[in-house]
Parts: C-alpha cells; structure tokens; sequence
C-alpha cells in the first residue's frame, strides 16, 4: 500500500459512522450520551452560546484578536444561552473549530496546538473577512437545522 491509499480501517469506520448518522434522533438511547448530546434542549442551548460568541467576537475583531475575544466573551455568550459554566470550554472549542473550519482546516485535536495556529492564521486576514466568516455560523446552523432537525433553544428567560 501506498502512501496515497486510504487507509482501509479509517474508511470502514467512516462507513459505519455514516450508516450511524442515519438513525432518527429519537431511537438514540439518551442514557448512552452525555447531557451536552443526550438533551436537545441542552445541545440547542450550546448551539445558541456557540453562535452568539461568534456574533460578540465578530462584532470586536476591530479591535481585539480572536483568541482573545472568544476568552473574554465566552461567559457573556453562555449566560445569554442559558449554558452553565462546566460548558463553556466546550462553547469556546466549538466556536474555535468553526473558525479554523472557514479557513479550510480541520485540526485533528480540537485541544492541541494546530486550533491555535490555525486561530493565528486567521488574525492575519483583514478584520472585516473574519467578521463575515464567523458571522457564517449562524447561516451554517440553519441550514444545518433543516436538514438535521436540531432545535433551536428556547428563551431561558421567558
């Protein structure tokens, strides 16, 4: 085998996982996930915190780089989404994969040093194109939504 070949196991198991994203949400067992992916009221509340960081971090990129930002509002991002604190780290990695993911790059590790290079990278583009791009996650969410039917959150506050 080549270096170019697939690697046969990593294709059998994207197959399978494939055949396993084709289960309807409501035969999945919820005792067999963990809160965040079981309720889905919770995973709509930390899709909601994802997306309004991006909106905050998107609306200070003028004068602050993203890595900060997405430290510095995440709280913010979550109280308004009605996500806890245990959370939050995970909001901040999710909002952090988006945007490596708007610049093509998928790290394999979303805890290791190619997020950060990746996040780096992405400070060096003009700040109006980072706005524009982490502004797409809301755009992607409802596209997402029609065709994964995840809910959007409710309202923690009504």
């Amino acid at each position: 085998m080549t270096t170019h070949d697939p690697n046969p196991l990593a294709l059998a198991a994207r197959e399978q996982g494939a055949e396993l994203l084709t289960v309807p949400y409501g035969l999945l067992d919820p005792d067999d996930a963990p809160r965040w992916l079981a309720d889905p009221d919770m995973t709509a509340r930390l899709h909601t915190a994802v997306e309004e960081l991006l909106a905050l971090c998107a609306a200070n990129l003028e004068h602050t780089r993203l890595r900060v930002c997405l430290a510095q509002f995440s709280t913010e991002a979550c109280a308004t989404a009605g996500v806890t604190a245990p959370y939050y780290a995970l909001v901040e990695a999710e909002a952090a994969l988006f945007a490596c993911s708007t610049m093509h790059l998928s790290p394999h590790n979303p805890l290791g040093h190619q997020v950060n290079a990746c996040l780096a990278a992405f400070e060096l583009l003009p700040y109006i194109t980072q706005e524009h791009l982490l502004l797409g996650y809301a755009y992607r969410e409802v596209m997402c939504s029609e065709c994964c039917a995840h809910p959007k959150a409710e309202d923690p506050s009504a």
